[in-house]
């Protein structure tokens, strides 16, 4: 049963379902401070494909305000039983690399001046051991924080991004330095003489082709890689296929001759673009670096298109360095609400549970 509870600028209301394809949460969207994970593609397929399998159930709270009905918040949400423990979580499960508030800006302020939100929150929220909220942006905690009243600890993660200089050229001289540069430039060369060389971006309908390839290049290579559970690949050709059309996302795939060395498949933030799956045929082009040739050539492509930020996203991969990405803290926020009972296994089960 969904529960409203007014403060003087919002209604709070849990709902098990939410409809992100609407007009308005397209429309507070576009008032947000939030990231290409709170699209209404990601989310609406984040919901269909990947709650079941993890025994999950949806928990959505929308904040209207309350002397307008006008949509002010969503806070994507889920709840599930992990040891015995009910825990409520942002829409993560190892997929969401940012997780933000959808709030509109022009309520924030507001917000930030009223002492009972936490309160009002928790009792939206309803009955519940555990709350977790990650991966959170060091932007995004405040909000959270006002949001949720609840501490906010730093992963032992980062997040990476590389920001382009221009003319883009010049900037990759200087970013790459003249000994990695020529390693570079060298390698695209003698991958040039096994065949032609193309860097292209898949159109919607060849996508989920072009994604298998990359579920296939990655068997063996990460521990509980999430892209091998089908629920997940499926939710991936979704958000690929329909963010291709849309311009949402956009797929890479480095082609040599007929052949598939490196994909990469991310979102698009406006200028940024947010790299997610990386996939290569390191078993035919190990010694070219097919992964670092694509996201060389990927950066430069971004950059022609008019694209101003590399996001890397979260993880401290050596790989990144490469490009002198700049690193930022994540966070986590977390609370034992009614009990502490399993809360130490949390971090432990919470990814990709399939039984």
């Amino acid at each position: 049963m969904a529960r409203s509870i007014a403060t003087s600028t919002l209604a709070l209301t849990q709902c098990a379902h939410f409809d992100f394809e609407s007009n308005e949460y397209k429309a507070l969207f576009a008032r947000a401070n939030a990231s290409a994970f709170q699209r209404p593609e990601w989310l609406t397929a984040f919901y269909r494909h990947l709650l079941d399998k993890r025994r999950a159930e949806p928990v959505v709270i929308v904040g209207r305000l309350a002397a307008t009905g006008v949509l002010a918040m969503v806070l994507p949400l889920l709840r599930r039983k992990i040891c015995d423990a009910v825990t409520t979580e942002y829409a993560f499960l190892e997929v969401t690399d940012y997780a933000c508030p959808v709030v509109d800006e022009r309520v924030v302020i507001a917000l930030q001046q009223s002492t009972q939100l936490p309160r009002l929150f928790l009792e939206a929220v309803g009955d519940t051991d555990i709350l977790a909220i990650e991966p959170v942006r060091q932007q995004d905690v405040a909000i959270w924080q006002t949001l949720t009243g609840m501490p906010a600890q730093e992963l032992d993660y980062g997040a990476h991004a590389v920001e382009f200089g221009r003319p883009f050229d010049t900037w990759r001289s200087s970013n790459l330095g003249r000994h990695r540069r020529h390693d570079l430039d060298s390698r695209r060369k003698q991958l040039s003489q096994k065949g032609a060389l193309e860097l292209r971006v898949v159109p919607a309908d060849d996508v989920c082709r072009v994604l298998r390839s990359a579920r296939q290049f990655r068997i063996g290579r990460f521990p509980g890689d999430p892209i091998q559970q089908g629920e997940v690949f499926d939710f991936y050709c979704e958000v690929a296929s329909r963010g291709a059309v849309s311009g949402a996302a956009r797929t890479y795939e480095l082609c040599c001759g007929d052949n598939s060395v490196a994909i990469i498949f991310g979102l698009v933030d406006g200028r940024r673009y947010c790299g997610l799956v990386l996939g290569c045929d390191y078993e035919n082009y190990a010694k070219y670096s097919p992964g670092l040739l694509i996201f060389d050539l990927a950066m430069e492509h971004w950059a022609a298109s008019g694209g101003e930020v590399f996001d890397l996203t979260v993880g401290d991969e050596p790989y990144k360095n490469v490009f002198r990405s700049k690193r930022s803290p994540m966070y986590r926020l977390f609370s034992t609400i009614q009990s502490s009972k399993c809360a130490m296994h949390l971090s432990a089960a919470r990814s990709g549970e399939t039984e």
